[in-house]
């Protein structure tokens, strides 16, 4: 039988939870590398999807609203910048 699982602190299950979000490992790898049971890499990173949707949740719809039209102005900008970009790129060749 392998070594007991160890109880996380505070520091050492945020790092877990941000590996795990972060998705470079796989959760069986961040169990073994944290000595972790793999169902609470699981659960950690379900809690913390959880809180994060409770959080922009918490905004209204109006919130939203705001932040859709940010988006759209955004990218607007974004595609006249890439029409200027390609126009300059097309004067560079000719």
């Amino acid at each position: 039988m392998g070594k007991p699982f160890k109880r996380l602190d505070p520091k050492t299950r945020s790092l877990l939870m941000a590996s795990a979000l972060v998705g470079e490992k796989s959760q069986t790898e961040l169990a073994s590398e944290y000595n972790v049971h793999p169902s609470l890499v699981s659960r950690l990173k379900t809690e913390c999807y959880q809180v994060l949707l409770s959080h922009c949740s918490n905004h209204g719809p109006r919130d939203l609203m705001l932040a859709e039209k940010k988006i759209a102005q955004l990218e607007c900008i974004i595609g006249q910048q890439t029409i200027a970009i390609n126009e300059l790129k097309k004067k560079i060749t000719h």
